[in-house]
């Protein structure tokens, strides 16, 4: 009996010492778990801190050193993706700031491309009218005074036709540089249109503003009327120039603009190449061209314009050799207008290809006409020069010659 007694003792004491072992393992281990927890919990706060370079200690094998390994890889994981993301902010930061001074550049161009004439590269009428407004508003409050003097060159239509549009463009250029040659700096010069500048005079002197607006606007056409070298040829630049002073002439910049512009014309009708300061005459002038417009496009309309017929005599053998077509305007209530009173007016105002074309077809009718009594005169049309520049013109005259039904060659263009 003892000896069974014994052995089960034995087993037991080994079984004992086996669970102490085990314990004490299983403690080891924990407390090496617990190592790793702690490094890993210390660690990720410094990651939140934003300290990507920390690292836990992962050597040998087993659970905290998996732990500790998988933990390191996920930091530079993270740090590296942090990098990445960083790099391509400042990829899109660059591109954002290079695309906004694109479109700064842009939008600078085009507020200067509505802002300014093309080619000469003063303001446009879109700035002037503003500038001018502004300038309106502070010279109220100041109670001072200011000038606008509208230049308009003379016989540029002529020169334009003469020289060609390269030319025409040189000239135009020239004038603008001699304009802002002319005036002060603080002054404003701008191209409106066409020939048509205007000059806004700024800080006028109260007690001699008069004076001074006459004086700057014959200064002006003194330094125009410079004749222009065009290779070995030297060319007149003539031009009429109408001054408006504020508040004297207009109270607004509209009524100041309109009034220096009807001045302009009283200059153009006293003989042009002169200064006129606006007036109420002046006025009357602008109000008279205003209902002559108004007239020629009703008269066009009514049918009022008709021709004359003037023969045309060979010199050497004294026989009729044509006849040439005059256009007449038979105005209501007015009775016959010379051409010299409208053919301007309509050259100015863009109507002179209708009245062209009016001409034409009469002429053509009126040849038909003739040619059904046995009659065969040859018969000469005049034709502006703008009709010429129209790139459908010809297609035009051939399309009237059709529709009247006569032979080319009895017509002369």
């Amino acid at each position: 009996m003892l000896e069974p007694l014994a052995r089960l003792e034995t087993l037991l004491a080994i079984a004992l010492v086996f669970a102490v072992v085990v314990v004490v393992l299983v403690l080891l281990r924990l407390r090496s778990l617990n190592h790793a927890v702690n490094d890993v919990t210390e660690a990720l706060l410094a990651v939140g801190r934003g300290n990507f370079a920390v690292e836990v200690p992962a050597h040998g094998t087993g659970p905290a050193a998996e732990l500790g390994r998988a933990f390191n890889e996920s930091v530079h994981r993270l740090h590296d993706s942090r990098q990445q993301l960083a790099a391509y902010q400042r990829t899109l930061e660059e591109q954002v700031k290079e695309r906004t001074r694109e479109l700064n550049a842009a939008t600078a161009r085009a507020v200067q491309m509505a802002q300014t004439d093309p080619l000469t590269g003063l303001p446009n009428r879109l700035l002037f009218t503003r500038e001018l407004e502004e300038s309106v508003r502070r010279a109220c409050n100041q109670r001072s005074k200011l000038g606008v003097l509208f230049v308009d060159l003379d016989y540029f239509k002529s020169y334009n036709d003469t020289h060609g549009h390269e030319q025409g463009d040189f000239l135009l250029k020239t004038v603008a540089s001699r304009l802002l040659a002319a005036v002060r700096t603080d002054d404003m010069v701008a191209r409106l249109g066409g020939d048509e500048f205007v000059i806004l005079l700024k800080k006028l002197d109260g007690a001699g503003a008069e004076e001074a607006i006459e004086r700057v606007a014959r200064e002006v056409l003194g330094a125009l009327q410079v004749p222009l070298k065009l290779g070995s040829r030297e060319v007149d630049v003539r031009a009429s120039i109408g001054a408006a002073m504020f508040p004297r002439d207009g109270k607004t910049a509209a009524e100041l603009l309109k009034n220096a512009d009807a001045a302009m014309y009283a200059a153009k009708q006293g003989g042009r190449g002169r200064v006129a300061v606006f007036s109420s005459e002046s006025g009357q002038v602008l109000a008279e061209r205003t209902r002559r417009e108004v007239a020629i496009r009703e008269g066009l309309a009514n049918a009022e314009f008709f021709l004359v017929y003037q023969p045309q005599v060979d010199c050497a053998t004294g026989s009729p050799s044509g006849l040439e077509a005059l256009m007449r305007w038979n105005q209501p209530g007015k009775g016959l207008v010379a051409p010299t009173e409208f053919i301007r007016i309509a050259e100015e105002i863009g109507l002179i290809k209708a009245l062209g074309q009016r001409a034409l077809d009469l002429a053509c009718s009126q040849l038909l006409t003739w040619q059904q009594c046995d009659l065969f005169p040859r018969m000469a049309v005049n034709v502006s020069a703008k009709q010429l520049d129209d790139p459908d013109w010809l297609d035009s005259v051939e399309s009237t010659i059709a529709s009247a039904q006569i032979s080319p060659r009895f017509l002369d263009l």
